[in-house]
């Protein structure tokens, strides 16, 4: 589960100082900060829409079709994702639209240095944002979009993803996979959960809506049990449908580590996702 409310970091961000704080760290190592892209993602065959920050490079600059905007760049790229709709409010997690911060590179392979790029964004976390080495897991795993792929380390921290970096190395082909000419650094943060993450909110909701959400509760006038919902906020990522089989059985477990009903649990706990939904 989550181990973020109540815990807030050295460096507690505002979600505009997340992005204030990367270009603060990369921009004099060689990173050009650049405006987002459209989120319809009329240059792209493979997507209707921008899902990803690297999104706005597929495919043309990561097969070298085209030139890069900048060969080491940071992009604030706005991103939907309409498959997380259901997950919206329920887990404090998800949006289905968002920030998602991209460290990116394009070069060749004798540019290639991936322990700069890895120690680049290890540094945004640690020095940046105040987050011991000890408190994070790195996970490795691969990823794979918009026709290319490659390996990822996936960087975890309290129960939550906070960014994945991709080396993409090669293309999908009718042929099969075909190694790119161009070695492209792919690296996803999503914005609203590092803001999330540093400031120990229960969600990620009250970190970067803070005055939407005083604003619809006067409108709602709905009940809130801010001391149920902190505890519930630990167990809320048991509840992401895309990993659950049986939510009804989830939802019980909950309600039993809470020492509460289900039917009390739900009562108190929905209306104050359903806000969050909005």
């Amino acid at each position: 589960g989550f181990q973020v409310a109540g815990k807030p970091l050295t460096h507690k961000l505002s979600y505009i100082g997340v992005w204030n704080k990367i270009v603060e760290i990369l921009e004099p190592r060689g990173y050009k900060p650049i405006k987002r892209y459209p989120c319809v993602a009329r240059w792209n065959p493979t997507s209707e829409f921008t899902i990803a920050s690297i999104s706005a490079f597929q495919p043309y600059v990561i097969s070298g079709e085209v030139e890069p905007p900048a060969k080491k760049l940071i992009i604030p790229q706005f991103c939907l994702r309409f498959n997380d709709i259901e997950n919206v409010g329920i887990t404090g997690s998800h949006n289905t639209g968002f920030v998602m911060i991209g460290q990116h590179f394009f070069g060749t392979p004798q540019e290639w240095n991936q322990g700069t790029l890895f120690i680049d964004i290890h540094d945004f976390i640690t020095i940046g944002v105040g987050l011991s080495k000890e408190e994070i897991t790195i996970h490795e795993d691969s990823w794979a979009g918009g026709g290319s792929f490659g390996c990822s380390l996936e960087f975890f921290s309290r129960g939550v993803e906070l960014f994945n970096q991709v080396y993409t190395m090669f293309e999908q082909s009718p042929d099969g996979p075909r190694e790119l000419s161009l070695k492209v650094l792919d690296m996803g943060l999503g914005q609203e959960r590092v803001a999330w993450f540093s400031q120990g909110t229960p969600n990620m909701y009250e970190a970067i809506f803070p005055y939407v959400l005083l604003k619809l509760r006067e409108i709602t006038k709905i009940n809130l049990d801010f001391d149920l919902y902190d505890k519930f906020s630990k167990y809320s990522a048991y509840l992401n449908i895309d990993e659950v089989d049986d939510m009804d059985a989830a939802w019980e477990k909950i309600a039993k580590d809470l020492e509460i009903s289900v039917k009390e649990l739900r009562e108190k706990i929905m209306p104050m996702t359903a806000i969050y939904s909005i």
